[in-house]
């Protein structure tokens, strides 16, 4: 069993040039990572880490986590690795400032270490940069809440022919909300005859590649009377560019 900085690691093998590995395995992780005691001392870490605070990785080590990353933050930090300094493992999401790369989101890990004897000795902390999904899941937040609220009526029906979404005003032009029409058939909604004579006919082209558009006349919900409805139908493509549904735009 060897050390980190002075505090044993369980499990670590025995022999010269050990924990010149560690440091090189800890300095290799593509994420920012540390080791410290429960006096908040950094006794291991990464290059990665060091950075946040503009720091080098050899200056960081043996210097108290305030002392890295700045007070403000480490205060935030506190009650997570008090937590973690008392047995529990912690995960939690925040931005982070960081030196030469601005405002960046990160998911991090606060994880007990304890010793062969089962004793306590520090928390591993791991961070993960997660900013691209935070600002992709943002970004789709605000599309299904745009689309959720337009006039036009907007659903994605797949190649069985069947609802994957739909937005609040087709929901309510059927009398159903958008959660109960993911997984119903289009006949079931508009009928077997609509179905066969109009739309699915015109779902086969997109399918095929073709953006549709058409009109045919409805019935408005709310007083019966007779409208004509302008159809949109536009291919929905998956990441690697196959087509794996429609999706369809109702207009008055």
């Amino acid at each position: 069993m060897t050390d980190i900085d002075g505090i044993p690691v369980s499990g670590a093998p025995e022999g010269p040039g050990v924990d010149d590995l560690h440091a090189h395995v800890i300095d290799a992780s593509p994420d920012p990572i540390y080791f410290c005691t429960s006096d908040y001392v950094i006794r291991a870490t990464n290059t990665l880490y060091a950075a946040i605070g503009g720091h080098q990785r050899e200056d960081a080590i043996g210097r108290k986590i305030s002392d890295v990353i700045g007070w403000a933050l480490f205060q935030q930090r506190r009650p997570f690795l008090d937590r973690a300094f008392a047995g529990e493992t912690v995960t939690f999401q925040a931005w982070i400032d960081i030196s030469n790369k601005g405002r960046r989101f990160h998911q991090v890990t606060y994880q007990p270490v304890r010793n062969a004897e089962g004793l306590l000795i520090g928390v591993a902390a791991y961070g993960r940069d997660v900013t691209d999904l935070k600002r992709a899941e943002e970004a789709l937040r605000m599309y299904k809440s745009v689309i959720s609220q337009m006039a036009d009526r907007i659903s994605i029906v797949d190649r069985g022919y069947r609802y994957r979404m739909t937005n609040e005003s087709n929901a309510r032009w059927h009398g159903r909300r958008p959660h109960d029409f993911i997984g119903l058939s289009v006949v079931e909604v508009i009928g077997e005859t609509h179905f066969e004579t109009h739309a699915r006919p015109k779902l086969e082209r997109c399918f095929a590649g073709e953006t549709v558009e058409y009109d045919f006349h409805a019935t408005a919900p709310d007083d019966g009377r007779p409208i004509v409805l302008g159809a949109r139908l536009e291919p929905f493509r998956d990441a690697e560019g196959a087509i794996e549904a429609a999706v369809v735009t109702l207009r008055v």
